[in-house]
């Protein structure tokens, strides 16, 4: 048999020892101190972006400073994307900061963004882990801003994780805003998990804010899941009000047409 050439044959050698191959994508490696980025496809999520008032999101989105306060962030129109970018920062070799935005936002940092592949599951993966590593209890945390950014991933092991934070975590802030966050997502059948904590969890909080996360759920979801709970009786008086508070919130009409039911039976026939 003929030898290779010699170049050939030291391809060959570099390839079977992975050398000189493209970097797999892998867990964020994040630097001892700055930002890295990662897009994520998603398939269908809100376009989130900043705007510098209420009124702005009628025009162009501002451009997200990330390095600043937190900026207020949403949508316009209800626009949607199918790839966002999840932006980490380091300070000091400690994560201090995660955003997810649209992959289209503009955004502006002080130092340079270092872009990264990384595959969806270990995006999710790794944002699990900083909510579970997270040391906050109260206020806005960085377990806060990891849920926003898992909501905004697509899959099973998303909506898992949630799930199981939602369930399992020691921390009433998190249990709490893990169900507002799967709730925010709109997955179908999220209301099963989310109306579950009404009944078991511990913490009146958690469960009161259980209540408002089914209020988050998009189109006629919410009204459907409040109007539920506003007519369990196994359910505290206190819940039930809750809910029938968040329906007359609503500026649906599904809501609207549900409390003019609910009036006009409790009312009784006119005289």
């Amino acid at each position: 048999m003929n030898a290779l050439p010699r170049s050939v044959s030291a391809l060959a050698i570099l390839l079977a020892q992975g050398l000189g191959a493209p970097a797999l994508a892998a867990e964020p490696k994040l630097p001892r101190d700055g930002w890295v980025s990662w897009d994520v496809p998603v398939g269908d999520a809100p376009a989130w972006c900043c705007f510098n008032d209420s009124s702005s999101r009628n025009g162009a989105p501002a451009s997200c400073k990330l390095d600043g306060h937190d900026n207020g962030y949403g949508t316009r129109h209800d626009e949607r994307t199918d790839t966002v970018t999840v932006y980490a920062r380091s300070v000091a070799g400690k994560l201090d900061r995660v955003r997810v935005l649209s992959a289209t936002c503009p955004v502006e940092t002080k130092t340079p963004v270092e872009e990264q592949t990384v595959t969806p599951d270990e995006s999710t993966r790794w944002l699990i882990s900083q909510v579970k590593n997270d040391s906050s209890n109260s206020g806005h945390s960085l377990a806060d801003d990891a849920l926003a950014a898992l909501s905004m991933h697509s899959g099973d092991l998303a909506r898992d994780g949630m799930i199981s934070l939602g369930d399992t975590d020691k921390r009433s802030q998190v249990r709490s805003q893990a169900w507002f966050w799967l709730a925010m997502s709109g997955r179908p059948g999220v209301e099963s998990p989310i109306s579950s904590a009404l009944r078991k969890d511990p913490d009146d909080y958690v469960r009161e804010q259980a209540v408002f996360a089914l209020s988050r759920l998009p189109d006629d979801r919410a009204t459907k899941a409040l109007a539920a709970v506003a007519e369990d009786r196994s359910l505290s008086r206190e819940q039930r009000k809750r809910a029938v508070f968040w329906l007359a919130q609503s500026e649906s009409d599904a809501a609207q047409a549900y409390l003019e039911k609910v009036l006009s039976v409790s009312s009784g026939p006119r005289k």
